[in-house]
């Protein structure tokens, strides 16, 4: 799967759950395509896993930060349905509360 496809697939995933937040729990909700967006100016590819963003990767520098729990539901969209996908790879791209993106140098928003 190519990255353009997977922020494809991620954006459909947002919106649907979004959409569907006051449906039955289990139920799979409507799915609206969006059109693709750009990964950023600063992102970095370098296939992390991990649980605890608030790492930098390039010094191992630990930033403050309050928990953030999130939730993903990544579907397919096939025609008119939605097809949940199972084992995929969602990146996290953030910056912290002064606009620094982790691994890049000299950077603010």
């Amino acid at each position: 799967m190519q990255r353009r496809q997977l922020v494809r697939l991620i954006t459909a995933a947002l919106v649907g759950a979004w959409a569907g937040r006051g449906q039955a729990q289990g139920a799979l909700p409507s799915c609206i395509a969006r059109p693709q967006q750009t990964e950023g100016p600063y992102f970095i590819d370098e296939a992390l896993q991990r649980s605890d963003i608030r790492s930098d990767p390039g010094s191992a520098a630990l930033s403050p930060g309050v928990p953030l729990h999130l939730s993903f539901a990544v579907s397919r969209v096939d025609g008119s349905a939605c097809r949940p996908l199972a084992g995929v790879l969602v990146d996290v791209w953030h910056c912290d509360a002064l606009g620094r993106y982790s691994d890049v140098d000299g950077t603010r928003g």
